[in-house]
C-alpha cells in the first residue's frame, strides 16, 4: 500500500495553500477522521485551518485611522480655502488680480474637483496641483494675490497625509504577513501530522501480515463485495491533490521560497511512489 506523498508547503502561494488545505480538509471529512484514525490529528489540523482564514481575513486597526481621517479632511478644507479665495479674487476692483485670479482659475480647473476622488487618488493629484502652483508662471500669480499661505498650507497637510497613509501600509504589511506567516506554520505542523498518522498506519499494515477469514466465513466472504479500504482511499485522493498543486504551481510560477534566515518546516521522512520533480521549484 502507498503512502503519502511528500509535499513542500512553503513552495506554495497563500492562495494554492489555502486552496490545497481546503482540499485536504474535505477529504478527510467524506472519509472521516474516525475511520482514518486521526481524531485528534483533525481537530488540531481543523483548528490550524481557522487560525489561518481569521488571519486572512483580519483588518487591522491602530491609531493612524482616526489621525488620517482628520489629516484628510484637513487638506480638504485648505483646497476649499484656495479655490474659494481665487474665486473671490476674480471680483476684485484691481485689473491685475482679476487678471492672476483667471489664470489661477484655469489651472485649478485643469484639475478638477478633488472631493469625488479616492484617498490616494487625490493625494497624488493634489500633489501635483501644489507643485505646479509652486512653479512659475502659476507661483507668481500666487504671490500677487497674497495667497502663498494658503496653498502652502494644503501642500503643508497633502504632504503629512501621504506619510501617515505610508506609515499605515507599511505596518499593515508587517502585522498582516507575520499573522499569515504564524498561521501557517501551525497548519504546516498539523498538516504533517495527519500525514505522520496515515503513513504511520499504513507501514504498520505492509508489515503485518494481513487478517485472514475464518473458515466457517470463507463462501460469505466471497460472495460479499469488498469496499475500499479508508487509508487507501485516503492516499490516493491526496497524492492526486498534491500531484494536481505541484502541476498548478509550476505551470502559474504561483510559488513562494522561505525568507532569507527562515528555516523551512520539514517533510515527514516516508517512502514516496511520485516520480521525483525535474524542474526546480521558482
Amino acid at each position: 500500500m502507498d503512502t503519502i506523498n511528500e509535499v513542500r508547503l512553503t513552495s506554495f502561494n497563500n492562495d494554492l495553500y489555502s486552496g490545497f488545505m481546503r482540499a485536504v480538509d474535505a477529504q478527510i471529512q467524506r472519509v472521516t477522521p474516525e475511520a482514518l484514525r486521526i481524531t485528534k490529528c483533525y481537530e488540531a489540523f481543523s483548528a490550524a485551518r481557522t487560525q489561518l482564514d481569521a488571519a486572512y481575513i483580519k483588518q487591522r486597526k491602530d491609531n493612524l485611522t482616526e489621525t488620517m481621517t482628520q489629516k484628510d479632511q484637513e487638506r480638504d478644507d485648505y483646497w476649499r480655502c484656495l479655490v474659494k479665495h481665487i474665486e473671490a479674487d476674480l471680483y476684485s476692483s484691481d485689473t491685475a488680480k482679476r487678471a492672476s485670479a483667471q489664470i489661477l482659475a484655469n489651472k485649478m480647473d485643469s484639475y478638477g474637483s478633488m472631493l469625488p476622488l479616492g484617498r490616494r487618488a487625490e493625494s497624488e493629484r493634489m500633489h501635483d496641483m501644489g507643485q505646479d502652483l509652486c512653479t512659475s508662471p502659476w507661483s507668481d500669480e500666487i504671490t500677487k494675490l497674497g495667497r502663498e499661505a494658503d496653498r502652502d498650507a494644503m501642500i503643508k497637510a497633502n504632504d503629512e497625509y501621504i506619510e501617515l497613509d505610508s506609515q499605515r501600509e507599511e505596518g499593515q504589511k508587517t502585522v498582516e504577513t507575520n499573522a499569515v506567516r504564524t498561521a501557517r506554520q501551525v497548519l504546516d505542523a498539523a498538516y504533517y501530522d495527519v500525514v505522520s498518522a496515515v503513513n504511520g498506519q499504513v507501514a504498520y499494515n505492509n508489515l503485518v501480515d494481513p487478517e485472514e477469514a475464518e473458515e466457517d466465513d470463507g463462501p460469505q466472504m466471497q460472495s460479499v463485495e469488498r469496499t475500499v479500504d479508508p487509508l487507501t482511499d485516503f492516499v490516493q485522493s491526496i497524492n492526486q491533490l498534491i500531484k494536481s498543486y505541484k502541476t498548478t504551481a509550476a505551470q502559474s510560477g504561483s510559488t513562494t521560497k522561505p525568507e532569507e534566515g527562515e528555516e523551512e518546516t520539514p517533510t515527514p521522512e516516508e517512502p514516496s511512489t511520485e516520480e521525483p520533480d525535474d524542474k526546480p521549484v521558482v
